[in-house]
């Protein structure tokens, strides 16, 4: 017997949301065979995977693992027999089919939320029981889950502690139990479409930082000559020591957004604090985009952060403003030299779901100098950034988003702590404290990074569906706790139904690619023993 998987896309498509799935089931018989069915399904898996840590100071390093895995899709479709067969036939004893190849079509519509469910009824106890004994804990706590968009694929993570895949998988069951079912799994890449953008406005979000120079202005000192003294000739006083305090300023449009493949609306400013007629000089540039996964299991968690994506130019001369340009003028910088870097396709956007948060920073390193010096000095800004997928919302999907409101007996949200994280500083409306940059020789101590989003006294932008949107209106990035569904579904991307009773097609525009890392084809055990479990 064989059973195979044939997609219509070729291997490695990246899937996104209201994506039609479609494909055909072939089944070769070398002779006559009795089945009960062949049922395809499309499935998401979602693992994390941390070793418990120390409970007390005196225990051992424990080297057992802990495990948590989220089922976020899970869609079922029957191929055989046909949905007239089996609601006139009520025999167990299967049917008969004969020697010969057979083809049975399917298609799946990807929905935009996940449905991440605890187990109940039977399943639950039966769980409970031992009975289809998994070493996988699956968290089946209401509590733990969210309800957002469907993350993306994910892998690459050392030791495979973060994944996220997806596939289809056929399932030919027999009437007979001592004849095992044959399956078929075919892994398939998903890239969630973004949330809908704001409307363009002049608002930017800004992280800069002062910096004090010294410089030395005026003519280089005269050599003395062997003969001088002799002849009674004075030496040449050495220019004087001057300082300088600017701040270096880093600019994206707010929100700020980075997409992959498109170029980074990065603006570099700086603006004098004292007077000074040196003339500032861009020196050197170098933009690192800083992935930061919070990964939980359970009450276990950890931050894995990443820098992988980086462009750097260390050969630069641009000069900045005039000399004599006034204190508090803010004075740009050319970006012909950087106004086309991007980030590869490779990078994940954005999400939030049930055991894992990807988040991203900026950090963008400017070295200046006074003049052209031999030497210069490097300021570092760090700046929180969204990465988006790229994929825009069809216009009817972002027409059902807007008329959708809060029900007027929803409560309002709780006022929950975030998880603390090893992280760079977070955005805020307030100023807030950095790690200060390598000091320069001109001071001892420098101020701290200072960062902004409201530029404006404009109304910030809400994102009804965003991938870090959580159930109950929380503010993005936060884990739910909540113990009954009362969290009303507020502000939530629109259903699988409501998306499909107002016709949305499929998303038309553009899209980019998504390489995964090679590792993502390749399953690791945890999934293959999910993937072969008797449901």
């Amino acid at each position: 017997m064989s059973l195979c998987i044939h997609l219509d896309k070729p291997a490695g498509h990246a899937y996104t949301n209201l994506d039609i799935l479609s494909g055909y089931v072939s089944l070769e018989l070398p002779s006559d065979e009795t089945i009960t069915s062949i049922v395809v399904k499309l499935e998401g898996l979602v693992q994390t995977k941390l070793k418990e840590p120390k409970r007390h100071e005196d225990d051992k390093d424990s080297k057992r693992w802990e495990s948590e895995l989220h089922k976020v899709l899970y869609l079922t479709k029957t191929v055989f027999p046909a949905d007239e067969v089996l609601k006139q036939s009520t025999s167990t004893a299967g049917f008969k089919l004969k020697k010969g190849e057979y083809e049975y079509p399917f298609e799946f519509r990807i929905p935009i939320n996940n449905v991440c469910i605890p187990q109940t009824g039977i399943l639950k106890t039966l769980s409970e029981l031992g009975q289809g004994f998994d070493p996988v804990k699956e968290t089946q706590k209401q509590e733990q889950h969210v309800k957002t968009t469907l993350p993306p694929s994910l892998s690459g993570i050392p030791h495979d502690m973060a994944w996220c895949r997806y596939f289809v998988k056929v399932t030919l069951s027999r009437p007979q139990f001592y004849r095992t079912n044959t399956r078929k799994h075919e892994l398939i890449v998903l890239l969630p479409i973004e949330p809908p953008r704001p409307p363009p406005t002049s608002r930017e979000t800004f992280a800069k930082r002062e910096h004090l120079q010294n410089y030395q202005q005026g003519p280089p000192r005269k050599k003395r000559g062997l003969f001088d003294s002799w002849k009674g000739r004075p030496d040449s006083l050495p220019p004087p020591i001057n300082q300088s305090r600017f701040f270096v300023e880093a600019r994206l449009p707010s929100p700020p957004i980075i997409t992959p493949k498109e170029p980074i609306p990065l603006r570099i400013l700086f603006t004098k604090l004292t007077p000074f007629t040196a003339p500032i000089i861009l020196r050197s540039l170098q933009i690192r985009l800083i992935s930061t996964t919070h990964i939980r299991v359970h009450d276990i968690t950890h931050d894995l952060i990443s820098s992988s994506h980086a462009h750097s130019s260390t050969q630069l001369a641009i000069p900045v403003g005039h000399p004599n340009s006034p204190v508090g003028e803010e004075l740009e910088a050319e970006s012909s030299a950087w106004s086309q870097w991007s980030f590869p396709s490779s990078v994940q956007p954005s999400f939030v779901t049930c055991n894992i948060r990807r988040k991203y920073d900026l950090e963008i390193s400017v070295g200046v100098s006074l003049g052209l010096q031999p030497q210069f000095e490097v300021v570092s800004l760090i700046m929180p950034v969204e990465v988006f997928s790229g994929i825009r919302p069809p216009p009817q999907l972002q027409l059902l988003t807007s008329q959708r409101r809060r029900p007027s007996n929803t409560l309002p949200p709780k006022e929950l702590k975030r998880p603390q994280t090893a992280t760079k500083p977070t955005l805020s409306a307030a100023p807030s404290i950095s790690p200060v940059s390598p000091a320069s020789p001109s001071s001892a101590k420098l101020p701290p990074l200072q960062t902004n989003t409201n530029a404006n006294t404009a109304p910030p932008v809400e994102y009804p569906f965003s991938p870090i949107q959580v159930a109950d209106g929380t503010p993005p990035g936060t884990f739910v706790a909540a113990s009954s569904p009362a969290s009303a579904i507020d502000d939530l991307p629109p259903t699988y139904d409501e998306a499909t009773a107002v016709n949305v097609e499929p998303v038309s525009g553009p899209r980019r690619e998504f390489q995964l890392e090679p590792g993502y084809f390749t399953r690791p055990a945890e999934m293959e023993l999910q993937m072969s479990r008797k449901r």
